[in-house]
């Protein structure tokens, strides 16, 4: 078959994604979803370090540097590869959570929701620029882990119910995170 007649009959990349979708709205979609997390764990780790789980804390302090770091990467990426200033809304919210195997359930079931949902925006910036978006990989990476970790923790608290057990993890989180935020100095 003719090169030009394999061109025709192949689907064109502006088929295979949404026609509607541009990279500014790609961008402001992943972008609410990263402000949305800086956000949720930033309130987490005030709601961690009131009811005695500094390790928790430290977690949720650590990813929340991460987040916002993110932002401020496709910020830039926003200006510096398709020109435009990428000013994000989103709307703010209450956080609170009774027990730590709540906020546990309450973090995976979000984490699941918004895995997909980035996976999606990030292949149709990759159908759009040619390639996957860096922050988005990193973001979902981070965003994985964290979604393994909490529905691994969320069964195991909800079948041991044992405090002493919740305490144990959360001292080990703590050691864990101190070291990591202090490379990070």
């Amino acid at each position: 078959m003719p090169y030009d007649e394999m061109n025709r009959n192949s689907m064109n990349s502006s088929e295979m994604r949404n026609p509607n979708t541009d990279i500014h709205d790609i961008l402001m979609k992943i972008d609410k979803i990263l402000l949305w997390h800086k956000c949720f764990n930033n309130k987490a780790m005030k709601v961690c370090q009131s009811s005695g789980y500094n390790g928790f804390k430290r977690l949720h302090r650590y990813n929340t540097r991460c987040f916002l770091n993110w932002h401020m990467c496709l910020e830039n990426e926003a200006f510096d590869k398709f020109r435009f200033i990428l000013e994000t809304d989103y709307e703010d919210f209450d956080y609170t959570s009774r027990t730590l195997i709540d906020h546990l359930k309450n973090w995976d079931m979000k984490l699941g929701q918004d895995i997909e949902k980035l996976a999606m925006l990030n292949n149709e910036y990759r159908m759009l620029a040619g390639v996957g978006n860096k922050t988005a990989k990193k973001a979902l990476r981070k965003m994985t882990k964290n979604h393994e970790k909490t529905g691994r923790w969320h069964k195991r608290f909800e079948e041991t119910k044992s405090a002493h057990d919740q305490h144990e993890l959360d001292d080990w989180l703590h050691e864990k995170y101190k070291k990591k935020e202090e490379k990070m100095k």
